[in-house]
């Protein structure tokens, strides 16, 4: 009887789901706890330890075993460093940085299923179907997310010029009424509303192409401090600018996070 696949790599699939509920928690509270890693880092680390026994204990050729030590080495060595390369210049996120390093020990090599031992026939029953030359799995993750990335900006725009917000924002932002901006995660910007044609000069081009920007968890912040609500500010902005309306007991002001996040 055909072998489904080997016990490392069933487990890794566990890890799917997991990504997938870290990535929805991402996206709806851009926060993502400390401990949540801790197991999948503890799993990954594993499953690298019981193959590299495994290796170094069977009858394992050892053109294989250069062979997953070198692509380890590289998944390892290239990805975790390149990752925390990207936190520090701000292309990457904390969460972001963390689930990348983590690939990177759990998917130095790419995974074997054989599907055809549970009656997948045909293309599907051997995957993965296409192996790069290098076998890193963990370099074809990064490379697919590039890609994806890269994509979204299109797809924004076209969903905000389907709606009718056409601007150079539209390629980074969404559009919503001033009251929900306390209800959402990320960033305000603010564009200028002058044309392109207004003044095609550098400087002009350059304001054209630049926006204000304020961190909505920052806000959050500075409202619970302050004690008010973001209408307060817009009716009465002068009086709030008044260094003497400053609080003299402030409100702690919290992480700028919203009830809703449990």
């Amino acid at each position: 009887m055909t072998e489904f696949a080997a016990v490392p790599d069933i487990l890794r699939l566990l890890v799917v789901p997991a990504f997938g509920f870290l990535a929805w928690r991402d996206i709806k509270t851009r926060r993502v706890p400390n401990r949540t890693w801790y197991p999948l880092a503890a799993l990954a680390l594993l499953l690298l330890v019981w193959e590299v026994y495994t290796l170094l204990t069977g009858d394992v050729a050892s053109f294989r075993r250069r062979q997953f030590f070198i692509r380890t080495a590289i998944s390892i060595g290239f990805l975790i460093p390149l990752s925390y390369l990207f936190w520090l210049m701000g292309g990457f996120g904390g969460a972001d940085a963390k689930a990348f390093m983590i690939v990177a020990l759990l998917f130095p090599t790419y995974p074997s299923y054989e599907l055809a031992a549970v009656g997948v026939d045909g293309a599907l029953a051997d995957l993965p179907i296409v192996v790069t030359d290098v076998g890193v799995f963990s370099l074809t993750i990064l490379s697919n997310t590039v890609l994806i990335g890269a994509l979204y900006p299109v797809a924004l725009a076209g969903k905000n010029a389907a709606t009718g917000y056409v601007s150079p924002g539209m390629f980074v932002a969404k559009p919503i009424p001033w009251e929900r901006a306390t209800e959402e995660y990320g960033t305000m910007l603010d564009f200028s509303d002058r044309k392109l044609t207004d003044d095609r000069s550098l400087s002009g081009l350059r304001s054209y192409f630049s926006w204000r920007s304020l961190d909505l968890d920052a806000l959050r912040m500075y409202l619970q401090w302050r004690g008010c609500t973001l209408a307060d500010l817009r009716e009465d902005p002068d009086a709030f600018r008044d260094p003497a309306s400053l609080p003299d007991e402030p409100n702690p002001p919290g992480n700028g996070s919203m009830a809703t996040d449990g």
